[in-house]
């Protein structure tokens, strides 16, 4: 009886932990990642209000990512901003471009320039440009991260030498799989070390203070660009061996140093712009270039860059507009981008997400209407939605927590084939809250039989 009593209460936080991975790991089925959609974002300091805002999409369509071919839905979002104070408020509004995401699909940015409508008039600025570390837009975190003039950074600065020294493999014997190894040694806290190549993958391991870079390679001439920034850096040894850790010495002394140059951060930086061929701003790409360093540093002071450096995928667009709010009146704006939702094969499901949190920088919120106009399903909201003609709608005199997200499907059978044991109508952390309190519940259940059984035991003494 002890034997199935254990059974029984084991079973209950491992039917929970079972339960809520079913719930996590499903992804039967093609998935394709949308954009979030988002509003005006300010930085922080305004003394502007919301008095009103109400967003609109127009969804006729659910796309299809594996054609290739996209034609997207869209949102249309209006504002009336007002300004409580007795001066005028120069007001500098920040809006996310939008980019398609889908494999092979040739929509961007570019293409979708923002509708705009100013009452008061606005002078556009043009495009602002940020690093993006994620995919997801940290829309606050971005926008404070725009700047006129030049990031200060506790390492980067204009000023800051900039050596490379191309590092040139030569062996006379090169088998199929080896492994050419450097090492450098330097004071991480004063230099940083980044590297191209063109001898195959790298990777980096450190070991009594010295960092080794690793190239699987079987060439018999290739090379290895390494920047210093910084301090200097020195090549102490070089060798090859036929296990990636290093351990299976198989040549000595195969690197030389040539094509030794040095310059100023500040040109070292410009020169990439001009690689690139994007036509950004030379201070908006410095500290975008400087965020792209510190995203991609390791704890010894290492920074893997790749071949294309700042590729497309990795930067953010946003149209920047400058206002002015006068003293005690109201401004409206409106503005209209695409929308992309994120699309789960299985049913088909499509979540759409856009973020409203924003908002909260203003001085004030007074008012939020949302409408979506469909004729498809809603499976699932983030907002207490409600069915109107042509639609489903919501109001709140108050800006709500969180972000608006919802899913649209086809038919119910659609939405209930794509979330059949999926959990998709639950987000992470809600799934992840679950399944905590599932085993948590399973444990008091352990503890209160066992408590039982020993309060039994100790009556049964007691007689």
């Amino acid at each position: 009886m002890k034997k199935q009593w254990g059974a029984l209460l084991l079973a209950i936080p491992l039917a929970a932990l079972a339960a809520g991975n079913s719930a996590v790991s499903a992804s039967a089925g093609g998935h394709w990642e949308g954009t979030d959609g988002c509003g005006f974002v300010v930085k922080e300091g305004s003394p502007v209000e919301i008095e009103r805002e109400e967003i609109r999409m127009r969804i006729a369509e659910l796309p299809d990512p594996s054609s290739g071919s996209v034609t997207p839905s869209y949102v249309e979002a209006s504002y009336t901003f007002y300004n409580p104070t007795e001066e005028d408020v120069g007001l500098t509004l920040y809006l996310p471009a939008v980019d398609c995401m889908y494999p092979g699909c040739t929509i961007t940015a570019a293409d979708n320039v923002a509708t705009m409508n100013f009452s008061g008039g606005a002078t556009g600025s043009g495009l602002r440009y940020t690093f993006r570390s994620v995919f997801s837009l940290d829309a606050e975190a971005e926008v404070d991260r725009i700047e006129d003039g030049r990031r200060s950074d506790p390492f980067f600065f204009p000023d800051l030498p900039v050596r490379r020294v191309r590092y040139r493999l030569q062996r006379t014997d090169a088998r199929d799989r080896d492994f050419a190894h450097l090492v450098l040694k330097y004071n991480p806290t004063r230099t940083r070390i980044f590297f191209d190549n063109r001898c195959g993958g790298a990777k980096t391991a450190v070991e009594d203070g010295l960092v080794r870079l690793t190239w699987e390679t079987s060439l018999y001439d290739c090379f290895a660009d390494v920047w210093i920034l910084g301090e200097e850096a020195e090549a102490v040894e070089s060798f090859v061996t036929s296990d990636s850790e290093a351990k299976k010495r198989v040549d000595d002394a195969v690197f030389s140093a040539e094509e030794e140059m040095e310059e100023s951060f500040s040109a070292f930086v410009s020169g990439k712009l001009s690689e690139s061929g994007l036509g950004i701003g030379e201070e908006d790409w410095y500290n975008l270039f400087v965020d792209l360093l510190n995203d991609r540093l390791n704890h010894c002071g290492l920074i893997y860059v790749p071949t294309e450096w700042v590729s497309q995928g990795r930067l953010r667009t946003w149209y920047e507009y400058r206002l002015s709010v006068p003293a005690k009146e109201r401004v409206t704006a409106k503005t209209v981008l695409p929308l992309f939702p994120t699309v789960n094969e299985r049913g088909p499901v499509y979540r759409y997400d856009y973020l409203i949190s924003p908002a909260h920088r203003f001085a004030a919120f007074k008012d939020l209407e949302v409408h979506v106009e469909t004729p498809f399903y809603l499976g699932y909201s983030s907002l207490s939605l409600e069915e109107e003609e042509g639609g489903y709608f919501f109001r709140r005199e108050e800006l709500p927590i969180g972000e608006f997200s919802f899913t649209l499907a086809r038919s119910e059978e659609d939405f209930r084939a794509g979330n059949s044991g999926t959990g998709e109508k639950l987000s992470p952390n809600m799934r992840l809250a679950i399944i905590i309190l599932c085993v948590l519940a399973g444990g008091a259940v352990i503890a209160g039989v066992a408590a039982i059984v020993a309060a039994k035991k100790h009556r049964r003494r007691s007689r």
